[in-house]
């Protein structure tokens, strides 16, 4: 454990001679990796760190993502990655921005509270700290959004479930909601990502969306084990979209970008 979270560390037996490693850090939807990361550790010989604590996200947004009780986490996962990380790393910052339907109970959350001069002020914190770390020689990749189903794929697996009230709501939600609900999420980490050279930006939902409705399941798999976290089979479809923004991600750049302050993202209306 670490401050609360997490730390996992998957060191596979016979290390590829580079011995680049892999850390994932965030929120619960980087613990939910924990499939991919055995994967990536034993097939492509890459050692992976997940370092994990559900609703702290490394790089907040919005004001309603930072909370006291991850001031802790972050010191220590920022600490602790600060002494691992060595030139030719790659920092995966993952986490959870895309407004819920429903929750796991079926409840409508409350609108994220929304204030332009602390959204400006986070952007600029994530900035500074991405420039810090890009600097050190580490290549770094920002999970973009990811769908989120309006229902709970454990509440409804069962066939005694799948007439209840909850599960009506259905297991698939059109891709173009998907994209509406995660615009501003992708704009604002697009435009962190923009404001540090070698950042890179992932998009997921190709891998989880392939058409115009994005599915709960897919040939017969649960691709998430409630309304956004991966299962083993969708961490399994995002493997190979992972590998090629490991091997397009830079290693060590020069940081010396003066580009003005960001403007506010604008949010959709829901």
């Amino acid at each position: 454990t670490m401050a609360g979270g997490t730390r996992v560390t998957l060191t596979p037996a016979c290390p590829a001679a580079t011995d680049a490693r892999l850390f994932i850090v965030g929120d619960s939807h980087a613990g939910a990796y924990i499939r991919l990361a055995a994967t990536i550790a034993a097939q492509d010989r890459r050692p992976v760190t997940i370092m994990t604590k559900g609703g702290c996200k490394l790089l907040p947004i919005l004001p309603d993502d930072v909370t006291p009780s991850c001031t802790a986490f972050d010191a220590a996962a920022v600490d602790a990655l600060q002494q691992a990380m060595r030139p030719g790393d790659t920092l995966l910052v993952s986490a959870y921005y895309t407004p819920r339907e429903r929750d796991i109970w079926g409840d409508v959350p409350t609108p994220a509270r929304r204030d332009p001069a602390i959204e400006a002020q986070l952007r600029a914190d994530a900035i500074a700290r991405l420039r810090r770390w890009r600097a050190a020689g580490l290549a770094v990749v920002l999970e973009g959004p990811k769908p989120t189903m309006p229902t709970a794929a454990f509440r409804c697996a069962d066939w005694f479930n799948r007439t209840s009230a909850y599960c009506a709501h259905g297991d698939r939600v059109d891709r173009t909601t998907v994209l509406h609900r995660s615009a501003f999420a992708h704009a604002a980490l697009a435009q962190i990502a923009a404001a540090v050279p070698g950042v890179r930006l992932w998009d997921p939902i190709p891998g989880l969306c392939a058409g115009p409705v994005c599915p709960a399941y897919l040939d017969g798999k649960p691709l998430y084990f409630d309304t956004d976290h991966l299962s083993g089979a969708g961490n399994e479809r995002l493997v190979p979209l992972l590998r090629r923004e490991l091997a397009a991600a830079p290693a060590h750049t020069p940081v010396n970008d003066t580009r003005p302050a960001l403007p506010a993202v604008t949010r959709p209306q829901e």
